[in-house]
Formats: C-alpha cells, sequence, structure tokens
C-alpha cells in the first residue's frame, strides 16, 4: 500500500509538473514578447515590444485605422524580429532582417540615412546624429540607465513602408523601464494615441496570437 500511495504521488506530481511546462510554453507562445503595445498614431500604426534588454519600435506607413492589413502587417513583422532574440548580449544590429525581394521587403531608398543597410549608434551623440530628438529619452541623465546601441533600419513593399528601431538596454530591467517610462514621454506617447496592450488573448485585441 505504502508503495502504491509513493507510485500515486509521484505521478500526480510527474503530471502535475508537465502541466506547468504546458501552460508555460502555451502562454509563451500567444506572443514573441515580454510586453507589447499598439497604436494608430493618424498616419501609422505603431508597434513598441520589450524582450529580454531589448526594446523594439516599429511604424507602417501609410495606413489608416481601418487598416486591418497595415496593422496585421506591423505585427507580423514585429513578431518575426523579436523571435530572434536569443540572449541579451547581442549587438542590436543582429536583430535587425536584412531585405529580401523575395518576401517582398526591400530597402527603402526614400530614406536616405537606412538607404544602403542597416545603421547603428552607441552612444547618445550617434544617436541623435541619426534620429534627433528621438534618441533623448534613452540617455535621460535623471534616470538610473542609459542605451547601449541602436539599429535602424526602413523597408518598403511597394505598398508600406516599414520603420524598425531596435533599442539595446542593459538589462531586461531596463528595458521594461524605458518601455514604461515612454508612456508619460510627449514624443512617444502624444495624447491622442491609445495604447492597447498586445497580449494574443483577448478576442478584441488587435495583436492576434502566434
Amino acid at each position: 500500500m505504502t508503495r502504491l500511495r509513493c507510485f500515486c504521488l509521484c505521478a500526480c506530481l510527474a503530471f502535475s509538473l508537465t502541466a506547468m511546462a504546458c501552460g508555460s510554453s502555451n502562454s509563451g507562445a500567444t506572443s514573441g514578447w515580454d510586453q507589447a503595445r499598439i497604436a494608430f498614431t493618424g498616419v501609422s500604426w505603431w508597434l513598441n515590444a520589450i524582450k529580454s534588454a531589448y526594446y523594439f519600435e516599429l511604424k507602417i506607413t501609410p495606413s489608416a485605422q481601418e487598416d486591418a492589413v497595415g496593422r496585421a502587417t506591423v505585427i507580423t513583422f514585429a513578431q518575426k524580429v523579436v523571435s530572434g532574440v536569443k540572449s541579451s548580449t547581442a549587438a542590436p544590429q543582429t536583430l535587425v532582417p536584412a531585405a529580401d525581394s523575395s518576401s517582398g521587403w526591400t530597402l527603402d531608398q526614400n530614406v536616405p540615412k537606412t538607404a544602403n543597410g542597416v545603421v547603428t549608434a552607441t552612444d547618445a551623440t550617434s544617436a541623435t546624429n541619426l534620429i534627433d530628438g528621438g534618441a533623448d529619452p534613452f540617455y535621460d541623465p535623471s534616470k538610473s540607465y542609459s542605451a547601449k546601441g541602436l539599429a535602424w533600419e526602413v523597408y518598403t513593399n511597394g505598398t508600406y513602408s516599414l520603420d524598425l528601431k531596435v533599442w539595446q538596454m542593459a538589462s531586461a530591467h531596463d528595458a521594461s523601464q524605458i518601455y514604461s517610462d515612454l508612456l508619460s514621454d510627449p514624443l512617444y506617447s502624444p495624447d491622442n494615441v491609445p495604447w492597447i496592450t498586445c497580449n494574443g488573448t483577448d478576442t478584441s485585441n488587435p495583436c492576434p496570437a502566434q
């Protein structure tokens, strides 16, 4: 009887651990990111996401609020980029997809700075030279964090232009902090932008499960 009871307890424990693992796996499968949000800015669908020590920003233009194709396109592109995160130490440019005419995305020649390929910055001065005031929140001296690097590329598929920026922070904590802090920054969160959390579980949520 004692052996039977032990066997049952072990079996139940194994089942519980398996269920927990499966639940965890399913939870992760709903998105490639740790957190993400999306909004319509008036001219583009704009998606922010964090994964590990990285902060991602993607905008697809031109678009309209009712443009489901544009919205789905930026979400799919973001999921693909974020899925490339394997560690917190890789240079941000390694997460920027190469232009691929077979997939329909080529480098947008209307953006001179990125027309010849991904551009990078490793400090406040070089980042500001690339994106002007957009770099300021990432190097705010009043904060406890500072970006380690930036990679930027702009693509086109003939219909849309897709602007991708990948910021590398020192840690996942710092990435989470900048993600939160940008909500109060007027440049990154203007009053007319209603952000919607992307969790892939709400049927009314525009970010679908993977």
